[in-house]
């Protein structure tokens, strides 16, 4: 269970980002009060998940398991790129927001097959209200039980394709007319072996990174 948190709008930013013990739940928190936090230079490392509907604010800081589990992951899709001679620009942990729908940050997030040139990579904030496309894939590592739930505010950002790692497990969801359904295989990066990834980061604790990346290279080399 998530601490109790007053309907009030949240403490200044930079109290928040220093005062807070992750994940924490804020409610009652409005549009703006979500922007001039996530806007704010003091919150950059602190995540910020927002549901517009419910007016729902998670507060996180990702820890050490959750951050080498999507570095590991990152490696592999570049990986991917790489051999399989594929157009992939990433975008990292950038910011994903609409009025009417909410905000997030991906631990990792993707363009596929397309134009760097189209994307305006130049700009800080994507404004996905003024026409700026989503990303084509996002990565989440769910290692704790999250206080707002992201794929809804996934989906009404438009956002294609989710991949989410739990329990030793890469999943892959695709978003149709009712939101997102579990893949066997990845739309954006057909192809991918998915599970072999997942086997590689479950090992993560007793192989180099190194190694790690060169065993997963030489799977894609051996499977043409």
């Amino acid at each position: 269970m998530f601490p109790a948190a007053p309907a009030a709008p949240p403490a200044p930013p930079q109290q928040t980002a220093r005062r807070l013990v992750p994940p924490l739940v804020l409610r009652g928190v409005s549009w703006r009060s979500y922007r001039e936090l996530r806007d704010d230079p003091g919150n950059e490392r602190v995540r910020l998940t927002y549901d517009a509907a419910s007016r729902r604010l998670e507060i996180s800081v990702p820890g050490k398991r959750h951050e080498n589990v999507a570095e590991l992951l990152g490696y592999f899709v570049a990986a991917f790129g790489r051999i399989r001679r594929l157009n992939i620009i990433p975008v990292g942990s950038t910011t994903w927001r609409k009025a009417d729908v909410g905000g997030a940050e991906g631990d990792k997030a993707f363009y596929v097959g397309r134009s760097a040139a189209d994307l305006a990579l130049n700009g800080n904030f994507p404004d996905l209200d003024g026409g700026d496309v989503p990303p084509d894939l996002v990565l989440e590592v769910d290692v704790t039980s999250p206080g707002v739930e992201k794929l809804p505010i996934y989906a009404g950002l438009g956002v294609p394709e989710v991949w989410t790692w739990e329990n030793d497990v890469v999943v892959a969801r695709r978003l149709g007319d009712g939101g997102y359904r579990v893949v066997a295989d990845s739309v954006e990066l057909p192809g991918f072996p998915l599970a072999f990834a997942a086997e590689l980061v479950a090992t993560r604790a007793d192989a180099a990174t190194f190694e790690l990346e060169e065993a997963f290279a030489a799977h894609l080399r051996a499977d043409g």
